[in-house]
């Protein structure tokens, strides 16, 4: 896995087997053979066990971090020990020495996954969201490494949310926050953005769970209620306690689901969207675009429809693993295009919207603009 911080983050795997564990197969197999029949059935499946567990015990982590002056570079191998949202532990190869890494001083992370890991990252970017989950499920089986089992379950989370299940989301992301409260991965906490999201049946599941003692649904149940008349008062509740006082990353989309009810409010002011769009640029890119989407509803709001297309574009581009909210800004991006006169970029972004998001009720109506505007 490479994650740089730098940027957006970014999944490589290069599925290595360890050297060393390669290079007891010989051995073993030679021993296997004078082995009694029945004996050998039971060594056989410990010899695969304690093989994996070499192959694991043996692979190589690579982190480069900063120097203390910022001016360069310095790669370190070890194993990682654990990864969260405050810091990065690793064992050296030396074997003795543990280092200790803040995420602001980590520029790339390096790690070897299993084949189901792999597979199922493959699956997912080839759009089977199913499939993918199948080898996620069996590789959270395999793996013992704690912080590996968390990027596994966001996988996980990813494939909910390609198919729109909020609901499953959550209940596949709440492990993740329990084990680590300051998680990287809270860019994929499953939060409705906009009502259009939300089916019948996650709204009766959202009644049930607002106020749970899980932050996690609670919140996802929050967001899914904001909307809705009768509950709104208690989700706004819920995301003002979070704003307040809740992990940094976290009190960052409490703060973006507030505007949400700002929006409709006929106070809402040209200067307080404004202030959005400075408060966001202080955020990570990792959590910026769910408030971008919303930012582009405020430029809306003040009819600036050029201002609005930009903001929801940044949705699709840097926050694609939530398709049906990106698809949804893509296609009131092109909307809003249209609107302003540019008739040929909204062509293209309404293409773009049924290209990348097939399957979505937003691609289909892209499709229904799309013909509208080539026809006149």
């Amino acid at each position: 896995m490479i994650i740089n911080t730098q940027s957006l983050t970014t999944l490589t795997q290069r599925n290595r087997t360890s050297r060393r564990s390669l290079r007891l197969f010989p051995t073993i197999a030679y021993a296997l053979l004078k082995l009694p029949t029945l004996l050998a059935l039971f060594i056989i499946p410990l010899i695969t066990l304690l093989a994996a567990s070499f192959s694991s015990a043996f692979a190589e982590d690579r982190v480069l971090v900063r120097t203390s002056s910022g001016t360069s570079k310095v790669a370190i191998r070890g194993l990682i020990l654990d990864y969260t949202g405050e810091r990065l532990t690793i064992r050296t190869q030396q074997g003795s020495a543990v280092g200790e890494y803040t995420p602001d001083q980590l520029i790339e992370v390096q790690t070897d996954y299993i084949p189901p890991h792999t597979s199922g990252i493959e699956a997912l970017a080839a759009g089977r969201p199913a499939d993918a989950r199948a080898h996620f499920q069996a590789a959270l089986k395999a793996e013992t490494r704690t912080w590996v089992r968390r990027e596994i379950l966001s996988q996980i989370v990813k494939t909910w949310l390609y198919e729109g299940d909020y609901i499953a989301a959550a209940e596949a992301f709440s492990p993740i926050y329990v084990s680590d409260k300051t998680t990287f991965h809270l860019a994929h906490l499953p939060l409705v953005w906009s009502a259009e999201l939300v089916s019948e049946s996650a709204r009766i599941t959202a009644i049930n769970w607002l106020g749970d003692e899980d932050l996690v649904k609670n919140l996802v149940a929050a967001s899914m209620l904001l909307d809705d008349e009768q509950f709104a008062m208690k989700a706004r509740l819920a995301f003002a306690e979070q704003a307040r006082g809740g992990p940094v990353p976290l009190r960052y989309l409490a703060q973006a689901q507030q505007w949400r009810y700002r929006l409709a409010s006929p106070d809402l002011t040209q200067t307080e969207v404004a202030r959005w769009e400075r408060t966001i640029d202080d955020w990570p890119e990792s959590i910026r675009g769910p408030a971008q989407y919303l930012l582009g509803l405020g430029f809306a709001r003040f009819d600036e429809p050029t201002r609005a297309a930009t903001a929801w574009l940044w949705v699709p581009l840097v926050f694609p693993d939530d398709r049906h909210l990106a698809a949804l800004a893509s296609l009131q991006a092109a909307e809003a295009l249209a609107s302003a006169g540019d008739n040929q970029l909204a062509l293209e972004i309404y293409q773009e919207t049924i290209t990348r998001f097939p399957g979505t009720l937003f691609s289909d109506k892209a499709q229904t603009r799309l013909q509208h505007l080539q026809s006149k």
